[in-house]
């Protein structure tokens, strides 16, 4: 370079100079002037590049960051590899032909269950640890005994029939022996129409009766059969009148129709389903 003392090159005309160049495309074999220590010194795109391409090098590694190498980069989601890693629509599509995973409150099996399921045959009876035909266990909780407090074993059919047939049937023709039958017994205070229904009823206990008794007929019901006793036990503190109704009738015994004062009176009748009506058997005035 000249250099010219009088008129001597300032930053000013460097940049005129630089302003005047023609453009071009950079390219590896272009210099660029660099000042180290006051000395100028000329530098080319490739070692520039080099130079950066090294110090960013190591600024990332001590940040912790690899660049990414898109020989990592997979279109599928099933490879099994720790080095390889799904691309965005591989995720897409593999999650896709996935469903939700199950709430607490959903119905599934776990694969667990489904095993057992898989191992349970219509020969077994789910009771034994293992898939057979074995009847070790069933046997075990069956028996041939029927015992009071016993819970853990079931009686067999066999033992279940036999006690059946040791009790009384409902409808079948028995005999009873050593048993007491209660008596079914209607307690009334007073009433001038006892109420009297004679299905759930073998007594008429009437305790203090208050006023003329109008009708025994209009209060009474049921269905009797055949020689079916009724007993009546009356008590009234004044000698008040007894009318007896159509359903009652003598039976070798007259209908009694008024109270003796203080003393109990008690009256027998048997059903007489031929002329459906009580007859009257007996009636005792207390002594």
């Amino acid at each position: 370079m000249d250099i010219n003392l009088t008129n001597p090159v300032t930053t000013a005309k460097i940049g005129e100079v630089v302003n005047g160049a023609s453009a071009a495309t950079p390219n590896d074999t272009d210099l660029l002037p660099v000042i180290e220590s006051s000395v100028t010194k000329k530098l080319t795109l490739t070692n520039l590049k080099a130079f950066l391409k090294t110090y960013f090098d190591t600024l990332y590694s001590n940040l912790g960051y690899t660049a990414e190498n898109v020989a990592n980069k997979s279109s599928s989601y099933t490879l099994s590899s720790t080095t390889t890693y799904a691309n965005t629509k591989a995720l897409v599509d593999g999650l896709a032909t996935k469903e939700p995973l199950k709430g607490s409150d959903d119905n599934y099996v776990t694969d667990a269950q489904l095993v057992v399921i898989g191992n349970t045959s219509g020969t077994n009876s789910g009771d034994s640890a293992t898939n057979s035909t074995s009847n070790t266990y069933a046997d075990g909780k069956i028996t041939q005994v029927i015992t009071n407090g016993v819970t853990d074993k079931a009686p067999s059919e066999d033992a279940v029939f036999d006690a059946l047939a040791l009790k009384a049937s409902l409808t079948g023709v028995e005999t009873l022996t050593n048993k007491r039958i209660t008596r079914r017994v209607t307690s009334i205070v007073s009433s001038a129409t006892p109420t009297v229904n004679t299905d759930s009823c073998d007594m008429v206990r009437i305790t203090a009766q208050a006023a003329n008794i109008t009708s025994m007929t209009s209060g009474l019901s049921g269905t009797p059969t055949e020689g079916q006793l009724l007993h009546y036990q009356m008590l009234a503190a004044v000698a008040y009148t007894i009318a007896w109704g159509a359903s009652f009738e003598d039976k070798g015994q007259a209908l009694p129709t008024v109270f003796t004062a203080n003393k109990r009176l008690n009256v027998l009748f048997s059903w007489d389903s031929v002329t459906a009506k009580w007859g009257c058997l007996d009636a005792i005035v207390e002594a």
